[in-house]
């Protein structure tokens, strides 16, 4: 189940960014892009990683990047509703877990956290929210986690 101070904080973002559910705007993008100081976490993710954003900001409401290092593959997305993110490797979502052992998972984790980014786990992904919203490029309402704060036809 998803955490209950998460999902609080993002049906609040949503309601913000959004402005109106039912006829939602997405000016936010590029405004929450630097309020958020993601910027400055690629720039510090560039000193130790190859990157490569592969995201379409015209589509998708968050930013992703490929970071690779010695033979890694990490894909980090950073969402445009608010300061929240989730990487994953090898099909795997990684949680921002103390027991992590991968040392490159644990440099990103950690980066990430400097800069005041809540680090979202599989449920909270998966959860579901109380309302939806019309996305007219899907063709169809979505209520779930990671297609309201990242990209509507986004699945994990």
């Amino acid at each position: 189940m998803m955490n209950n101070h998460i999902r609080e904080s993002i049906m609040r973002d949503i309601k913000i960014n959004y402005v109106d559910i039912a006829r939602p705007s997405f000016h936010f993008k590029m405004r929450n892009y630097s309020l958020f100081g993601y910027d400055e976490l690629i720039k510090k993710f560039e000193e130790s990683f190859s990157v490569e954003e592969i995201g379409d900001i015209n589509y998708d409401v968050s930013r992703s990047f490929l970071l690779k290092k010695n033979g890694g593959l990490f894909y980090v997305y950073l969402s445009l509703i608010g300061a929240y993110c989730f990487i994953m490797s090898n099909g795997e979502v990684i949680s921002d877990n103390k027991n992590v052992a991968n040392i490159i998972e644990n440099e990103i984790t950690n980066t990430i956290k400097l800069f005041d980014i809540t680090i979202l786990t599989k449920k909270d992904l998966m959860g579901r929210l109380p309302f939806s919203i019309y996305f007219e490029s899907e063709g169809q309402e979505i209520d779930s986690v990671i297609g309201l704060i990242f990209a509507p036809g986004l699945f994990i």
